[in-house]
Protein backbone atom coordinates (compact mmCIF):
# COMPACT_ATOMS: atom_id res chain seq x y z
CA UNK A 1 0.00 0.00 0.00
CA UNK A 2 1.13 3.55 -0.61
CA UNK A 3 -0.12 6.96 0.46
CA UNK A 4 -2.17 9.07 -1.94
CA UNK A 5 -3.36 12.68 -1.93
CA UNK A 6 -7.00 11.62 -2.32
CA UNK A 7 -7.03 8.23 -0.63
CA UNK A 8 -5.33 7.22 2.59
CA UNK A 9 -4.23 3.89 1.11
CA UNK A 10 -3.76 2.72 -2.44
CA UNK A 11 -2.40 -0.50 -3.92
CA UNK A 12 0.94 0.02 -5.66
CA UNK A 13 -0.37 -1.64 -8.81
CA UNK A 14 -3.87 -1.24 -10.26
CA UNK A 15 -4.02 -4.94 -11.14
CA UNK A 16 -3.47 -5.84 -7.47
CA UNK A 17 -6.36 -3.57 -6.56
CA UNK A 18 -8.61 -5.19 -9.17
CA UNK A 19 -7.63 -8.70 -8.11
CA UNK A 20 -8.34 -7.96 -4.45
CA UNK A 21 -11.71 -6.39 -5.23
CA UNK A 22 -12.68 -9.12 -7.70
CA UNK A 23 -12.00 -11.75 -5.02
CA UNK A 24 -14.85 -10.34 -2.91
CA UNK A 25 -18.33 -11.78 -3.20
CA UNK A 26 -21.10 -9.41 -4.28
CA UNK A 27 -22.48 -9.42 -0.76
CA UNK A 28 -19.06 -8.49 0.63
CA UNK A 29 -18.83 -5.59 -1.82
CA UNK A 30 -22.14 -4.20 -0.56
CA UNK A 31 -20.89 -4.45 3.03
CA UNK A 32 -17.48 -2.97 2.17
CA UNK A 33 -18.86 0.13 0.44
CA UNK A 34 -21.51 0.56 3.12
CA UNK A 35 -18.92 0.43 5.89
CA UNK A 36 -16.70 2.91 4.02
CA UNK A 37 -19.66 5.26 3.68
CA UNK A 38 -20.38 5.01 7.42
CA UNK A 39 -16.77 5.85 8.25
CA UNK A 40 -16.70 8.83 5.86
CA UNK A 41 -19.97 10.11 7.36
CA UNK A 42 -18.50 9.73 10.84
CA UNK A 43 -15.54 11.85 9.71
CA UNK A 44 -17.94 14.50 8.30
CA UNK A 45 -16.88 13.76 4.72
CA UNK A 46 -20.40 13.89 3.32
CA UNK A 47 -19.71 13.81 -0.45
CA UNK A 48 -17.32 10.85 -0.10
CA UNK A 49 -19.83 9.06 2.13
CA UNK A 50 -22.60 9.50 -0.44
CA UNK A 51 -20.33 8.26 -3.23
CA UNK A 52 -19.56 5.14 -1.16
CA UNK A 53 -23.26 4.51 -0.45
CA UNK A 54 -24.01 4.85 -4.16
CA UNK A 55 -21.27 2.32 -4.96
CA UNK A 56 -22.83 0.01 -2.37
CA UNK A 57 -26.18 0.38 -4.14
CA UNK A 58 -24.58 -0.59 -7.45
CA UNK A 59 -23.12 -3.68 -5.80
CA UNK A 60 -26.52 -4.39 -4.21
CA UNK A 61 -28.22 -4.46 -7.60
CA UNK A 62 -25.75 -7.08 -8.80
CA UNK A 63 -26.01 -9.09 -5.59
CA UNK A 64 -29.83 -9.15 -5.61
CA UNK A 65 -29.67 -8.65 -1.84
CA UNK A 66 -32.45 -7.95 0.66
CA UNK A 67 -34.73 -4.98 -0.08
CA UNK A 68 -34.03 -3.62 3.40
CA UNK A 69 -30.36 -3.19 2.42
CA UNK A 70 -31.33 -0.87 -0.42
CA UNK A 71 -33.70 1.06 1.85
CA UNK A 72 -30.91 1.53 4.40
CA UNK A 73 -28.39 2.71 1.79
CA UNK A 74 -30.79 5.15 0.10
CA UNK A 75 -31.81 6.41 3.55
CA UNK A 76 -28.17 7.07 4.40
CA UNK A 77 -27.69 9.05 1.17
CA UNK A 78 -30.64 11.30 2.09
CA UNK A 79 -29.58 11.56 5.74
CA UNK A 80 -25.96 12.39 4.92
CA UNK A 81 -27.03 14.93 2.31
CA UNK A 82 -29.31 16.72 4.77
CA UNK A 83 -26.49 16.88 7.31
CA UNK A 84 -23.92 18.09 4.74
CA UNK A 85 -25.90 20.69 2.75
CA UNK A 86 -24.42 23.66 4.64
CA UNK A 87 -20.84 22.37 4.42
CA UNK A 88 -20.43 22.33 0.62
CA UNK A 89 -20.20 24.97 -2.09
CA UNK A 90 -22.71 25.69 -4.84
CA UNK A 91 -21.48 22.96 -7.24
CA UNK A 92 -21.15 20.50 -4.39
CA UNK A 93 -24.69 21.26 -3.28
CA UNK A 94 -26.05 20.61 -6.77
CA UNK A 95 -24.39 17.19 -6.87
CA UNK A 96 -25.59 16.53 -3.33
CA UNK A 97 -29.15 17.50 -4.18
CA UNK A 98 -29.19 15.32 -7.30
CA UNK A 99 -28.03 12.29 -5.29
CA UNK A 100 -30.59 12.97 -2.57
CA UNK A 101 -33.46 13.42 -5.03
CA UNK A 102 -32.62 10.11 -6.74
CA UNK A 103 -32.54 8.29 -3.40
CA UNK A 104 -35.70 10.03 -2.15
CA UNK A 105 -37.56 8.99 -5.30
CA UNK A 106 -36.44 5.38 -4.83
CA UNK A 107 -37.46 5.41 -1.16
CA UNK A 108 -40.88 6.88 -1.86
CA UNK A 109 -41.40 4.29 -4.61
CA UNK A 110 -40.64 1.38 -2.28
CA UNK A 111 -42.25 2.90 0.82
CA UNK A 112 -45.69 1.35 0.31
CA UNK A 113 -44.11 -2.03 -0.29
CA UNK A 114 -42.06 -2.00 2.92
CA UNK A 115 -45.00 -0.58 4.90
CA UNK A 116 -46.91 -3.78 4.12
CA UNK A 117 -44.18 -5.81 5.82
CA UNK A 118 -43.95 -6.32 9.61
CA UNK A 119 -42.62 -3.27 11.54
CA UNK A 120 -38.86 -2.94 11.21
CA UNK A 121 -36.37 -0.51 12.85
CA UNK A 122 -35.00 0.44 9.43
CA UNK A 123 -38.44 1.59 8.29
CA UNK A 124 -38.64 3.82 11.39
CA UNK A 125 -35.31 5.41 10.43
CA UNK A 126 -36.47 5.76 6.83
CA UNK A 127 -39.67 7.58 7.82
CA UNK A 128 -37.75 9.87 10.19
CA UNK A 129 -35.25 10.81 7.47
CA UNK A 130 -37.99 11.43 4.88
CA UNK A 131 -39.70 13.68 7.44
CA UNK A 132 -36.53 15.73 7.88
CA UNK A 133 -35.93 15.94 4.13
CA UNK A 134 -39.49 17.17 3.52
CA UNK A 135 -38.98 20.33 5.56
CA UNK A 136 -35.23 20.81 5.34
CA UNK A 137 -34.53 20.12 1.66
CA UNK A 138 -37.71 21.37 -0.01
CA UNK A 139 -38.47 24.96 -1.03
CA UNK A 140 -40.91 25.85 0.40
CA UNK A 141 -40.81 23.30 3.23
CA UNK A 142 -43.51 20.62 2.99
CA UNK A 143 -44.64 20.68 6.60
CA UNK A 144 -47.73 18.51 6.13
CA UNK A 145 -45.68 15.77 4.44
CA UNK A 146 -43.01 16.02 7.12
CA UNK A 147 -45.60 15.66 9.87
CA UNK A 148 -47.20 12.64 8.20
CA UNK A 149 -43.89 10.79 7.94
CA UNK A 150 -42.98 11.71 11.53
CA UNK A 151 -46.29 10.44 12.91
CA UNK A 152 -45.93 7.15 11.00
CA UNK A 153 -42.40 6.76 12.39
CA UNK A 154 -43.57 7.31 15.97
CA UNK A 155 -46.44 4.84 15.62
CA UNK A 156 -44.17 2.12 14.23
CA UNK A 157 -41.49 2.75 16.88
CA UNK A 158 -44.13 2.39 19.59
CA UNK A 159 -45.25 -0.94 18.10
CA UNK A 160 -41.63 -2.13 18.11
CA UNK A 161 -41.20 -0.91 21.71
CA UNK A 162 -37.69 0.22 20.72
CA UNK A 163 -36.42 3.17 22.84
CA UNK A 164 -33.71 4.18 20.34
CA UNK A 165 -36.11 3.91 17.41
CA UNK A 166 -38.68 6.02 19.26
CA UNK A 167 -36.02 8.65 19.99
CA UNK A 168 -35.07 8.75 16.31
CA UNK A 169 -38.73 9.07 15.34
CA UNK A 170 -39.44 11.86 17.84
CA UNK A 171 -36.23 13.73 17.03
CA UNK A 172 -34.75 12.72 13.63
CA UNK A 173 -31.42 14.34 14.48
CA UNK A 174 -31.05 12.04 17.50
CA UNK A 175 -27.99 9.93 16.67
CA UNK A 176 -28.57 6.21 16.23
CA UNK A 177 -25.75 5.10 18.50
CA UNK A 178 -25.61 1.54 17.16
CA UNK A 179 -24.80 2.85 13.69
CA UNK A 180 -22.16 5.17 15.16
CA UNK A 181 -20.80 2.24 17.14
CA UNK A 182 -20.46 0.06 14.02
CA UNK A 183 -18.64 2.84 12.16
CA UNK A 184 -16.23 3.52 15.04
CA UNK A 185 -15.47 -0.15 15.56
CA UNK A 186 -14.94 -0.66 11.82
CA UNK A 187 -12.59 2.31 11.55
CA UNK A 188 -10.68 1.23 14.67
CA UNK A 189 -10.32 -2.34 13.42
CA UNK A 190 -9.06 -1.11 10.05
CA UNK A 191 -6.44 1.09 11.74
CA UNK A 192 -5.35 -1.81 13.93
CA UNK A 193 -4.95 -4.20 11.00
CA UNK A 194 -2.81 -1.57 9.26
CA UNK A 195 -0.56 -1.39 12.32
CA UNK A 196 -1.68 2.13 13.26
CA UNK A 197 -2.36 1.24 16.87
CA UNK A 198 -2.14 4.76 18.32
CA UNK A 199 -4.80 5.97 15.85
CA UNK A 200 -6.98 2.91 16.45
CA UNK A 201 -7.14 3.21 20.25
CA UNK A 202 -9.24 6.44 20.51
CA UNK A 203 -11.78 5.06 18.02
CA UNK A 204 -12.05 1.74 19.85
CA UNK A 205 -12.30 3.42 23.27
CA UNK A 206 -15.21 5.52 22.04
CA UNK A 207 -16.82 2.41 20.53
CA UNK A 208 -16.46 0.57 23.84
CA UNK A 209 -17.98 3.53 25.70
CA UNK A 210 -21.03 3.63 23.42
CA UNK A 211 -21.40 -0.16 23.53
CA UNK A 212 -21.44 -0.03 27.33
CA UNK A 213 -24.01 2.76 27.30
CA UNK A 214 -26.41 0.90 24.98
CA UNK A 215 -25.68 -2.41 26.78
CA UNK A 216 -24.42 -4.19 23.66
CA UNK A 217 -22.38 -6.85 25.45
CA UNK A 218 -21.06 -8.49 22.27
CA UNK A 219 -19.81 -5.13 20.99
CA UNK A 220 -18.15 -4.34 24.33
CA UNK A 221 -16.28 -7.65 24.14
CA UNK A 222 -15.30 -7.05 20.50
CA UNK A 223 -14.00 -3.53 21.17
CA UNK A 224 -12.03 -4.68 24.23
CA UNK A 225 -10.50 -7.56 22.27
CA UNK A 226 -9.29 -5.15 19.58
CA UNK A 227 -8.03 -2.71 22.21
CA UNK A 228 -6.08 -5.49 23.93
CA UNK A 229 -4.31 -6.31 20.66
CA UNK A 230 -3.37 -2.65 20.21
CA UNK A 231 -2.03 -2.33 23.76
CA UNK A 232 -0.04 -5.57 23.39
CA UNK A 233 1.57 -4.35 20.17
CA UNK A 234 2.52 -1.08 21.86
CA UNK A 235 3.77 -2.84 25.04
CA UNK A 236 1.29 -0.87 27.11
CA UNK A 237 0.83 -3.56 29.72
CA UNK A 238 -0.55 -1.17 32.32
CA UNK A 239 -3.62 -0.57 30.08
CA UNK A 240 -4.28 -4.31 29.87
Amino acid sequence: LQASADLEYLFRHALTHEAAYDSLTRRQRVDLWGALGDICALMHQGPRAIEAFQNALQAWRLAAADEVDAVRLHRKVVQTGAETKYAVGREGFRALRAAMQASEASLEETLEKVRQQPPHPEIVRLLAVLSTAAWRMRTPPEWTTARGYAEDAVRMAEVLAAPVGLSVALEPRFPDERETLDALRGAGAARMYLGEYDQAIPLLLEAEHIASRVQAVDQVFNALALLTQCWLRLDRWEEI
